[in-house]
């Protein structure tokens, strides 16, 4: 495979073909174990039309008796005389939902204000996959917390997050670890600190990249050395979407 496309040569079936090969037809079963990229799936449904018209798209490509179909444990694929190679292309999970759609009675109109929401956080994750962190009850409870520009104190995340795991303690402390590193590698949340101004005394959080060896106040704009660390705590904010209340309302699920 490469960029998605690829060919595959099977063996033939043990007879001798004579004759016009539109005459002769013989199948072959394909499992496939995985795919390139997360956008990307062979997990069709069985008995599904739309799902068979689909697959054969993607594999194989064929007309009439030699379209591609959806089996039992993968694909079959129709074959024609004495031809060897089979042409395929990895099918796209968007595809396949909206042919498992069209089964269901249902008819593409237009993406939905979630929809489009949807999309814009499948890209920020990196494929549909990494939508998993969201199972973690703790983490919607974050991100419905977050969404209207407050902030958490890191000890509350902790709390939140491990509250909603039910693993043994080692094992608990390293899905932690993973869970709160894809939510701020993915900027889901952002890590920063809360300072006072020590002009207009005022008090706001700055993300890590706001600080040097000085920093900007975000109210009166007086900028002052940033002041010892080693004791603050840390507290975290959602970003993008998921800092606008109700945005993703519809599409986390």
């Amino acid at each position: 495979m490469s960029d998605g496309f690829g060919t595959l040569q099977g063996p033939l079936p043990d007879c001798e073909f004579s004759g016009p090969s539109l005459s002769q037809h013989w199948a072959i079963e394909l499992q496939f174990l995985g795919t390139g990229n997360d956008e990307s799936t062979f997990r069709f449904p069985w008995l599904h039309p739309q799902c068979d018209a689909a697959a054969n798209r993607r594999v194989g490509h064929g007309h009439g008796p030699t379209s591609t179909r959806v089996s039992k444990q993968g694909l079959v694929v129709m074959r024609s005389g004495a031809r060897e190679t089979t042409w395929i292309q990895e099918p796209k999970v968007a595809e396949l939902l909206q042919a498992c759609l069209l089964d269901g009675g249902f008819k593409y109109s237009k993406t939905s204000s979630p929809g489009l929401a949807l999309e814009r956080i499948i890209e920020q994750l990196g494929g549909v996959h990494a939508g998993s962190v969201f199972q973690n009850g703790g983490v919607r409870k974050i991100i419905e917390e977050l969404a209207g520009g407050s902030s958490l104190h890191a000890e509350t995340v902790r709390k939140m997050i491990h509250s909603s795991l039910s693993l043994p303690k080692d094992e608990g402390q390293r899905e932690f670890n993973t869970i709160l590193g894809q939510l701020v590698s993915k900027k889901i949340l952002r890590q920063g600190l809360f300072l006072q101004c020590d002009k207009c005394q005022r008090h706001d959080w700055y993300h890590l990249s706001d600080l040097g060896e000085e920093f900007k106040c975000k109210k009166c704009f007086h900028l002052q050395s940033v002041p010892l660390l080693d004791k603050r705590p840390w507290h975290y904010v959602s970003d993008g979407l998921f800092r606008l209340e109700g945005k993703v309302a519809g599409c986390v699920t």
